[in-house]
């Protein structure tokens, strides 16, 4: 028989606390997973979109890097694929190196106190997640940090590369086909969403007016300038 090994969870149901932390290293990457696909579908936000196609990307690097090393895991586990490196370890810190550069340094409206908290406790998940797959008997350390090390160094060519991407308009666009758009403060998504307002708001839509207003003050007032200019011409 064999195991999914993201949502394979093993717990000493003699200790709540040892438990909870057996269980939080085990199942926190698919709860993640499944956290970002319902963001996706809620907001429809590009950055969003992304961060989850970069995390589904690094599963696909942490498959073929298995196999290419083929390391075993330790006896007496009972999942049979190979060990280094450890695709939990690698996904947590490929999530916080990718996290911070897509969704969180780029928000305008977080301050460097709640960065720097968010940050922390991204940290503190990850040594959570990854001494459980040593504590749990799933990995040998080298496996565990090997892991880490793959998952930052993986994350934070990735996350350039999307960045980089996500400077370009043609992206943009191509992303819009598929519904996505611009739902949060970001520096560089700030034309396009204005852009998207302004649409909206020609169209008659009270809500895109009324955000308009709030945040893009000076483009609301000439917006309106011009429409009540055009209702007299």
């Amino acid at each position: 028989m064999k195991h999914f090994k993201l949502t394979y969870a093993e717990y000493d149901p003699s200790s709540p606390l040892l438990a909870l932390y057996q269980l939080t290293g085990a199942l926190l990457p698919i709860f993640l997973i499944i956290m970002m696909a319902g963001a996706v579908i809620a907001t429809r936000e590009k950055r969003v979109a992304v961060l989850l196609g970069l995390q589904l990307a690094n599963e696909v690097v942490n498959a073929v890097v298995k196999r290419i090393v083929k390391e075993p895991r330790p006896d007496g586990t009972k999942l049979t694929d190979y060990g280094w490196p450890s695709s939990h370890s690698q996904f947590m810190a490929f999530f916080v190196v990718s996290f911070l550069g897509v969704i969180l340094k780029p928000r305008k409206d977080y301050g460097i106190f709640l960065k720097g908290l968010l940050t922390l406790l991204l940290c503190g998940l990850t040594a959570i997640v990854a001494t459980s797959r040593i504590v749990g008997g799933f990995h040998t350390e080298s496996q565990v940090v090997g892991g880490v090390c793959v998952g930052l160094v993986c994350g934070v060519v990735l996350t350039f590369i999307a960045n980089f991407c996500l400077k370009l308009r043609f992206v943009h666009r191509i992303m819009e086909v598929f519904t996505l758009r611009s739902t949060m403060d970001f520096e560089e998504g700030a034309d396009y969403r204005v852009n998207a307002l302004l649409h909206s708001a020609i169209k008659g839509e009270k809500g895109a007016v009324e955000e308009l207003k709030a945040k893009h003050s000076e483009v609301a007032d000439a917006l309106l300038a011009a429409l009540k200019g055009s209702k007299r011409d």
